[in-house]
């Protein structure tokens, strides 16, 4: 190694909380820094990927599973490539899956003494947090995401009033009182908020994260579920399938191919709520896909094969 050690932040929270929303608003900030993305997607089709938008930050995807979980691996070997590059960047993001534990990539990243931990940087949903953490299958890991972070990005405020915004802020501060708290909207946060080095000392980060580490994998907690595309789909017949979606489809997304207008569309589900908008990716797109995310043990696989059996009309 020459120079100093190579600054990482680790961008953790649950499904939608708008994580890949937020890494392409710190890249739309005018600055001069190198910056390598990491993306994990949980789905053996990686979506996340595709919809990072600038074309000046290099994105290394790993996909298929957990990065701190059965990909540990490939994450070790990543992150040995990035360091042995020709040209180190200044900053690497980790995006973590919505289901993943930062302890584990915290471990990872801190055994490497050319790498530098920064921060770990949560994003929760204002409008449905209260209901993760008490939820009786993703409520743990949900709270190790909260309670192993150092600045917690409260997002989606627009969706709530300030009575719901306030006792979320309360609720936050009970499970992680030493952590920052920055409220926000479609996850826009400064870039020097965002460089900010942990208001925690790197022993009693360290200790935090240690004290939290599940026994365990928690990968088999959660299932998967992936749909392949071909051809154009019309827009109606998409909302339809995705209307009143069980309960159990935490997360589902994807890049569609519309029939009115023959052009790519990204589709965001999360916490009941659907947004298809026009693809803003900045590279062109490799797989026409659906991916869904949820917790094990409530069929969703059965589910969604169901409500997307006629997707492409009943001729087909």
């Amino acid at each position: 190694m020459t120079g100093d050690p190579l600054p990482v932040s680790i961008i953790t929270g649950y499904l939608g909380a708008g994580k890949t929303t937020f890494i392409n608003q710190l890249l739309s900030n005018p600055n001069e820094l190198a910056i390598t993305i990491l993306v994990n997607d949980f789905g053996s089709i990686s979506i996340d990927d595709a919809l990072i938008e600038s074309q000046s930050a290099d994105t290394i995807t790993l996909a298929n599973g957990c990065i701190c979980c059965t990909l540990g691996g490939s994450l070790v070997t990543t992150l040995c490539s990035v360091l042995d590059a020709p040209r180190r960047p200044d900053w690497l993001i980790i995006e973590a899956s919505g289901v993943a534990e930062p302890a584990k990539l915290y471990n990872i990243a801190k055994a490497e003494p050319d790498l530098s931990l920064e921060n770990v940087i949560c994003l929760v949903d204002c409008a449905t947090i209260s209901d993760w953490l008490s939820d009786h299958d993703v409520g743990p890991v949900v709270v190790r995401q909260v309670q192993q972070s150092d600045l917690l990005l409260l997002n989606k405020c627009d969706l709530v009033d300030e009575t719901k915004q306030s006792s979320v802020t309360t609720l936050l501060q009970q499970q992680n009182p030493k952590a920052r708290l920055f409220p926000t909207v479609d996850s826009k946060l400064p870039l020097e908020v965002a460089r900010q080095p942990s208001c925690r000392s790197s022993e009693n980060l360290a200790q935090a994260m240690l004290e939290s580490i599940p026994d365990q994998s928690h990968e088999r907690e959660f299932e998967r579920w992936t749909l392949e595309l071909t051809g154009v789909i019309e827009e109606k017949r998409l909302r339809k399938a995705l209307r009143h979606l069980d309960p159990c489809v935490h997360r589902l997304k994807g890049l569609v191919r519309l029939e009115h207008c023959n052009e790519i569309a990204q589709v965001q589900y999360a916490g009941g709520r659907l947004k298809i908008t026009p693809y803003q990716g900045s590279g062109s797109v490799m797989s026409e896909a659906l991916v869904a995310i949820g917790p094990a043990g409530h069929d969703m696989a059965t589910h969604l094969d169901q409500r997307f059996r006629d997707i492409h009309g009943p001729d087909h």
